[in-house]
């Protein structure tokens, strides 16, 4: 993609930022956040970050973490561009910038990248501790005002992402900036689920911290508080394709269980394959929940990118199923004899899980 297309881009997403990030709404501005959040999630899956802060103002954010920092001293996939400056000018039409698997969206809005989220911001400035160099880069409303500099020296690590909102570009909803509960609301909900979502990680948002040790079972006692561990499944499945974990909580046989689903971290608007196969484990060893969640991290290349409403991908359906099926079943074994089922798979010989 050449500079005049860029510029033209830029141009675009200033006229219409509702088209990039889906209203100039409280519910758009939050998207520049997720996708500074979701970047530092993406390390944390990387064993690079361990905590994300965030500290939210009227009119400006600023997002810091604890990992290695932008690679100011390295140049883009150009060849010319400076890394940083690279990836804040430049868009991309590929899933990720970089392409780095997995790729975490907070929601399935996000995924836009950082060159339309300086574009989207009065100012937005990087800065980063890194190989005892502090650095900092400004952009203006998507413009470098120059080159990276070294500002100081630091034995420190991480980067801090500081976002000033452009009041300008979402001026067609002023309550935006007059009511800055809603924009706080919306990002502590996010916060708090992304933090079950990715367990071992910590948030820390503005004077709210968000760290979950069980991931989803933590999240599902919160709704459903109070049930013995014979209604309280919580397994997790890896393999070189998807890592799942799936909870399932209270006993209900006269109605559908309730479900939440996730997908690299994005919230599915309908249920999809992993939910499918979770399912159909569930019914082979008769266990009839009140409530299902699962989050399924995709590894593969196609689905770096964000997944708007379901995922489907029935070719994985019968691995899933098998692989949560032996889950449950290895559940089941360890519970007291008198809350067993016996596992349809091994009632009837049918559908053997995979070994």
């Amino acid at each position: 993609m050449g500079t005049e297309e860029h510029i033209i881009i830029r141009e675009q997403l200033r006229k219409r930022p509702g088209m990039y990030f889906g209203t100039t709404a409280p519910r758009g501005l939050v998207q520049l956040l997720y996708e500074v959040i979701g970047n530092a999630v993406d390390l944390f899956l990387q064993n690079q970050v361990s905590t994300i802060e965030v500290q939210l103002t009227e009119l400006s954010a600023t997002v810091t973490d604890d990992g290695p920092g932008f690679s100011f001293e390295a140049i883009g996939p150009d060849g010319k561009t400076p890394f940083v400056e690279y990836h804040c000018t430049r868009y991309h039409n590929t899933p990720s910038a970089i392409g780095q698997l997995p790729h975490i969206h907070m929601t399935n809005l996000s995924g836009v990248g950082l060159a339309a989220v300086a574009a989207a911001c009065q100012e937005f400035r990087i800065r980063s501790h890194r190989q005892g160099k502090l650095w900092e880069q400004r952009f203006i409303q998507g413009e470098p005002t120059g080159n990276a500099e070294i500002i100081g020296f630091s034995q420190g690590t991480g980067s801090i992402v500081k976002l000033t909102f452009d009041q300008e570009l979402f001026q067609q909803s002023q309550e935006v900036f007059q009511d800055i509960t809603s924009i706080r609301t919306l990002l502590h909900q996010a916060c708090m689920e992304t933090s079950h979502l990715f367990p071992g990680l910590t948030i820390q948002c503005d004077q709210k911290k968000f760290f979950s040790e069980n991931g989803l079972l933590d999240l599902a006692h919160q709704n459903y508080p109070g049930h013995p561990s014979n209604e309280q499944f919580n397994g997790q499945i890896s393999t070189d394709k998807f890592v799942i974990q799936a909870v399932a909580i209270g006993q209900d046989k006269r109605r559908k269980p309730g479900c939440q689903s996730w997908v690299n971290g994005a919230r599915l608007v309908d249920e999809g394959t992993p939910v499918d196969a979770f399912r159909s484990a569930l019914k082979r060893i008769d266990y009839y929940p009140k409530a299902i969640y699962l989050h399924a991290i995709m590894l593969e290349p196609e689905f770096a990118g964000p997944t708007k409403n379901r995922l489907e991908v029935p070719h994985l359906h019968s691995e899933m199923e098998n692989r949560l099926f032996v889950a449950l079943s290895e559940w089941q074994k360890d519970l007291a004899p008198s809350h067993r089922n016996p596992p349809r798979g091994f009632q009837n010989n049918q559908n053997k899980p995979i070994g």
